[in-house]
């Protein structure tokens, strides 16, 4: 089970990446950032606004027990609802902001 210690949404002072869309986060703008403690491991999670936005969507249709959701459940939880008549236009939207995101911050060409 993932445990949240704190939640803020600063504004950005350099650039992150959205650990559920890959896209860049600039200077100046705000964000989510929450630190968490999961398999006794601690570690902040950072997210743009629209991606927080989509969490709670995300997590009903994806959670389970002890379980958290990562980018892959946003990813199909797009997939699953592109023709869905509330959420089809907010899954299109992840989809092209991760299209979109800068190679250097997805995970499989980062290492």
């Amino acid at each position: 089970m993932v445990y949240q210690l704190r939640a803020s949404s600063p504004t950005a002072r350099k650039t992150h990446p959205c650990d559920w869309c890959y896209t860049t986060i600039q200077p100046g703008e705000r964000y989510h950032r929450s630190t968490n403690i999961y398999d006794d491991r601690l570690y902040d999670w950072v997210s743009c606004l629209a991606c927080q936005a989509l969490l709670l969507a995300v997590w009903d249709w994806a959670y389970g027990p002890d379980e958290g959701v990562d980018e892959s459940s946003f990813a199909e939880w797009a997939q699953d609802h592109l023709d869905d008549p509330e959420h089809g236009g907010k899954a299109r939207a992840y989809l092209e902001r991760r299209r979109g995101a800068d190679a250097w911050f997805r995970p499989e060409e980062a290492r």
